[in-house]
């Protein structure tokens, strides 16, 4: 092989490194195409998603109780980040699970929050390929400060992630991250922006 196509095929297919391992191998802005937005406009208006929402609003509720249910629910709860977990089910239809993925991103947006962000991540890991999905979504801060008020954090800023192992769901993540600086309100409640988002 010539030295040019060397150097091509090195720059589209860098060696791993200890330095350069844990980067992506390919990193863009998560745009929808138009099926995919005829595929969840339909999914909503089947209604189908309400009984998604019940079903993982009670497991929620059953881990929070030390009970078991038919989906796996993790929590995280820690002094400024609280999150659950969703591992996907055999009985949810891939498709339903990515858009459900999207619903919680519509749901938490209409709580008054911005997308900050929205990109997918591919990693070439040892023994697989994982695809992260992800939504970064911040409270809807007026950028004029009035003296002496508090900036609304609400929940705190919202990160959603959707992770695909070998092209097949893994799980999904909702993770609301708060300040805890003095010019913000207390945030609100974990579980009241869960009761919201599966309301």
């Amino acid at each position: 092989m010539s030295d040019f196509l060397t150097a091509i095929f090195a720059k589209l297919f860098p060696k791993k490194t200890p330095q350069n391992a844990h980067l992506p191998i390919i990193e863009e802005v998560i745009l929808r195409e138009d099926k995919y937005k005829k595929s969840y406009f339909d999914w909503m208006n089947s209604g189908y998603y309400k009984k998604l929402l019940e079903s993982i609003k009670n497991a929620y509720w059953k881990k929070r109780n030390d009970e078991i249910d038919t989906f796996q629910v993790h929590l995280l709860q820690m002094p400024y980040a609280n999150g659950l977990a969703i591992t996907y089910h055999k009985n949810v239809p891939e498709m339903h699970f990515q858009h459900f993925f999207d619903l919680l991103k519509d749901k938490v947006l209409n709580l008054g929050y911005l997308q900050a962000n929205a990109d997918r991540r591919i990693f070439d890991r040892p023994n697989y390929v994982e695809t992260i999905e992800k939504y970064y979504l911040k409270p809807s801060i007026s950028a004029q400060v009035i003296q002496n008020e508090l900036l609304n954090q609400k929940y705190g800023n919202i990160l959603i992630e959707y992770i695909l192992i070998n092209d097949q769901p893994s799980y999904i993540k909702l993770v609301a991250s708060v300040y805890s600086d003095r010019l913000y309100t207390v945030a609100l409640p974990f579980d009241e922006l869960l009761s919201r988002i599966f309301e």
